[in-house]
């Protein structure tokens, strides 16, 4: 089972004016921080996917000055354990989709 500070990084890429793709598993619960946002995928600048405190999904954008991003959707009543997350964005026109697949 993770715990807080469990991380993983790789080296750094530019995502502005590009279309991008991340994906990946996560464990739920997740770890929150004293401010109850939970961080799942992070730039030098913005945070491209997490949970703020309400677990609401979305994106955090500081370098563009639009501040939270909320993708429509809640995570509530997720079993615990691995699930699988992917969100597509579109820098050129500040687009994001979010896809959420509860996998076991």
């Amino acid at each position: 089972m993770p715990v807080a500070g469990d991380m993983d990084s790789v080296s750094p890429i530019s995502l502005n004016n590009t279309s991008y793709a991340i994906e990946g598993w996560f464990y739920y619960p997740l770890v929150a921080s004293s401010s109850g946002w939970r961080t799942l995928v992070r730039g030098a600048n913005d945070h491209q996917l997490l949970l703020n405190s309400s677990n609401q999904l979305g994106s955090y954008d500081n370098a563009g000055g639009r501040a939270w991003i909320y993708s429509g959707y809640t995570i509530s009543g997720l079993t615990t354990g691995w699930h699988y997350i992917a969100v597509a964005g579109n820098n050129s026109n500040g687009t994001s989709t979010f896809l959420l697949m509860v996998c076991q």
